[in-house]
């Protein structure tokens, strides 16, 4: 087979038939990349066997299961004065149940994700959900004030780990050189909850005349989400199903569209192994991973990984100051009302979804460039060898766009402060949060993208440690954001967190310097202690 570096469009054949740096089923079944599609261009066995569209439809559902993570907190946010009302509680306490929520978002996929990298998607998918809806049915309940907040935790618990295990999904389907493309539509579509969430909130409301309404809402949308779940949606974890021609040993990982897909589908009996043996010897098995709760923590004190995680959870802890502020200075500074203020973050959403959509195109351009620089450099080196990926540097690759993102992000932040706290236009306000959000969107894409390349196999552990970080530091940043608006004022608030955003970037550029040589180093370890 001839060893080239070669981009091209994804429905066709994916690139990069050479060494790449992955574990060594995974390294073998990327080597001989093919889409079900193009199987008859090559006798070995395709990365997946799932077609273009099938793919679309895994990580476009993924995104849409994360959807329920994001849209819990906006969803509430119109029904607190409501809320504090019926409990007679401080709006204090009121918040405390959003800064909860948040907490355990990031803690819950600490303890579902790594069971995820050993058991599967689709088992900790219908356990999430199942959380999930148990503990909105308890919410539309609530008694009192101390059940809210326990039900807030759990409900984050539940669900929070979705995002992560949609990030494992990607890695399972897809290469590293159209990777960008489907982290983009994933990022983008789950995110769309925070700008949809406030609108849909007030009006279920407003028509039914109760905050309850909200979680009853959840339950039927996320009810439906689990029963086309269990029916259509595959396991894709590649030490189960490998590239999906491997029929999971185990009931709860069988999905009936699959055993009706390989009835039908003649070139999928083509690419069945009738054990995994064999399947293991065609490189498409990858290894199971030891489950620890602490897989996660053990993730994100790798030095390399740092360095990604605390640039990316700052700038998401800016992101959600200014669409939490946004809606209490909107009715503050320009007597907006509920519904003014739910309609005034379709701007977010628009970033966000735009910013999903041009981020995933823009990575794989980047990737394709820098790969095919490295090509061009190592055949005038080594002429006549085949292309060694071990020496590729992913992190530069990834990481290039992300400091003129954080312009954008940075420069965006400090108008929104100023503008409001010196009255201009609304307007003006209200398009730098789809600026804001564009640009998050954007580098939240270039951090998972990196992720996933740095840790296949374990995309959802390590996409959970982003989880961690992010919701932790952004939590911190929703409990003093009021404070901090009324000691500095708008302004002077949001200038400070675009001058925390840019002394992130000292993170980045020590990654893009060293974060190779790091790597190298925690993968040598790791075979090291394989052979002893």
């Amino acid at each position: 087979m001839s060893k080239k570096i070669e981009c091209s469009d994804t429905s066709t054949k994916p690139a990069f038939e050479l060494k790449a740096v992955l574990d060594p089923q995974t390294e073998l079944a990327e080597k001989n990349t093919l889409v079900s599609e193009n199987q008859s261009e090559t006798s070995s066995p395709p990365f997946t066997i799932f077609y273009q569209w099938e793919r679309y439809f895994l990580v476009s559902f993924a995104s849409y299961l994360a959807l329920f993570s994001s849209i819990s907190i906006p969803i509430y946010l119109p029904a607190l004065p409501d809320i504090e009302t019926e409990f007679n509680v401080t709006t204090e306490k009121i918040n405390l149940t959003v800064v909860t929520y948040t907490i355990f978002q990031g803690l819950g996929p600490a303890f579902w994700c790594p069971i995820s990298d050993r058991f599967g998607r689709r088992i900790v998918y219908i356990c999430c959900i199942i959380v999930y809806i148990g503990a909105c049915v308890g919410l539309a309940l609530a008694p009192s004030y101390g059940v809210l907040l326990g039900l807030r935790a759990l409900q984050a618990a539940g669900m929070a780990a979705t995002v992560a295990i949609g990030s494992g999904v990607v890695g399972d389907i897809t290469t590293r050189q159209e990777r960008g493309g489907f982290v983009g539509i994933f990022s983008g579509f789950n995110l769309v909850g925070s700008a949809v969430g406030p609108i849909i909130g007030g009006a279920l409301t407003s028509s039914f005349g109760t905050w309850r309404s909200i979680f009853w809402f959840l339950v039927i949308a996320c009810g439906v989400s689990l029963v086309l779940l269990i029916v259509a949606y595959p396991e894709t974890a590649r030490f189960i199903v490998g590239n999906g021609s491997i029929k999971p040993r185990w009931f709860f990982a069988q999905s009936p569209i699959m055993i009706f897909r390989g009835m039908f589908d003649s070139t999928m009996k083509q690419k069945t192994y009738s054990t995994r043996e064999e399947a293991k010897e065609k490189g498409l098995l990858a290894d199971t991973v030891k489950v620890s709760v602490f897989s996660t923590f053990r993730i994100v004190c790798y030095k390399d990984v740092a360095m990604v995680l605390i640039p990316i959870g700052q700038h998401y802890t800016a992101w959600f100051m200014v669409i939490t502020a946004q809606s209490t200075l909107l009715k503050e500074e320009y007597n907006f009302s509920v519904m003014n203020v739910g309609v005034s973050y379709l701007a977010n959403g628009a970033g966000s979804f735009i910013g999903s959509m041009v981020s995933g195109r823009i990575l794989n351009i980047i990737y394709k460039i820098h790969a095919d620089r490295y090509k061009a450099k190592w055949e005038e080196n080594y002429p006549g060898t085949p292309v060694n990926m071990e020496e590729f540097d992913i992190q530069q690759a990834r990481l290039s766009p992300a400091k003129y993102i954080s312009i954008l992000v940075i420069a965006t932040t400090i108008i929104f402060g100023w503008t409001i706290q010196y009255h201009v236009h609304y307007m003006v306000p209200i398009i730098m949060t789809g600026l804001i959000s564009f640009g998050c969107v954007f580098f939240i894409s270039i951090g998972q993208c990196l992720l996933i390349d740095l840790f296949p196999g374990e995309g959802s552990t390590a996409s959970a440690g982003l989880n961690v970080v992010r919701c932790l530091l952004c939590a911190i940043g929703l409990a003093v954001v009021d404070r901090m608006i009324k000691s500095l004022g708008c302004g002077g608030t949001f200038t400070l967190m675009a001058g925390i955003l840019l002394l992130s970037w000292s993170c980045i550029f020590i990654e893009q310097k060293k974060g190779q040589k790091w790597d190298k180093e925690r993968r040598d370890k790791k075979k090291a202690s394989k052979q002893v």
